[in-house]
């Protein structure tokens, strides 16, 4: 069940917002089963806290650099205090709407590739831990890691809900979460991408690219609209913002 994204350890190091489109839709397309294991690493994923996702950088056996880069852009686009209370009432001048609206579509874009990053090393953990024998002994030593590190993500993936009832239900001080909106983008990028996304060297030519673009756009939009329909605080959200979720 392995996911493969192009986005791997070399290609993250040099994280860039500007190409993350085309990388996005330059990966394969999911099988069914493919497609129920990411949605539920997605939901999973868009509900972990600013504290859970660093954690990432510190898994078993994995290159810093693998999460590293795009966790440094997610924490630079975090929205402060004050501007998750501006996004929350929801008045305040263009000027203020449109910075913090800004910093979450680069969230939005970090978010998607560390979602997309978890799936791919998941699949492999899983995959191991599937074809190891209970009683084996004898295991390798890259596999130990990978079961190792599964259990890592099992708990970081949770860690949020884990949480809670330690610090009897309050909120980290430095954690304004990920808005519904953001979530329903991450959530509709990636079945689109999982529907339209194909090899890099597969596409014939620019025209291609950017009919599969178009297509997987209005697939997004279509998704987010839906999502909104019956969400009435995704709804709102949606229609704060104004701008726009382009592969």
């Amino acid at each position: 069940m392995h996911f493969d994204v192009e986005a791997d350890s070399r290609r993250v190091g040099n994280f860039d917002d500007s190409r993350r489109s085309k990388n996005a839709l330059s990966t394969q397309q999911f099988s069914e089963e493919q497609h129920q294991l990411l949605e539920l690493l997605t939901t999973q994923t868009t509900n972990m806290d600013r504290e859970s996702l660093q954690l990432l950088r510190g898994l078993e056996a994995a290159d810093p650099r693998f999460y590293g880069h795009v966790l440094d852009t997610l924490n630079a686009t975090w929205l402060t205090e004050e501007e998750s209370r501006i996004l929350l009432e929801g008045h305040a001048d263009q000027l203020k709407l449109e910075a913090i609206n800004s910093k979450r579509r680069r969230r939005v874009n970090a978010l998607l590739w560390i979602t997309l990053l978890i799936a791919q090393d998941f699949s492999k953990c899983l995959q191991a831990f599937v074809k190891t024998p209970t009683l084996d002994d004898n295991i390798s030593e890259i596999d130990a890691k990978r079961l190792f590190r599964l259990g890592q993500y099992l708990v970081l993936l949770n860690a949020h809900e884990i949480r809670k009832p330690l610090m009897n239900g309050a909120a980290s001080t430095n954690d304004a979460g990920f808005t519904s909106a953001e979530k329903a983008a991450v959530l509709c990028t990636l079945e689109a991408v999982g529907k339209y996304g194909q090899s890099s060297t597969s596409y014939k030519d620019n025209a291609e690219y950017q009919q599969h673009r178009e297509a997987a756009n209005a697939e997004v939009h279509s998704c987010i609209q839906q999502l909104a329909k019956e969400n009435p605080e995704l709804k709102t959200d949606v229609a704060h913002i104004g701008w726009e979720f382009p592969l």
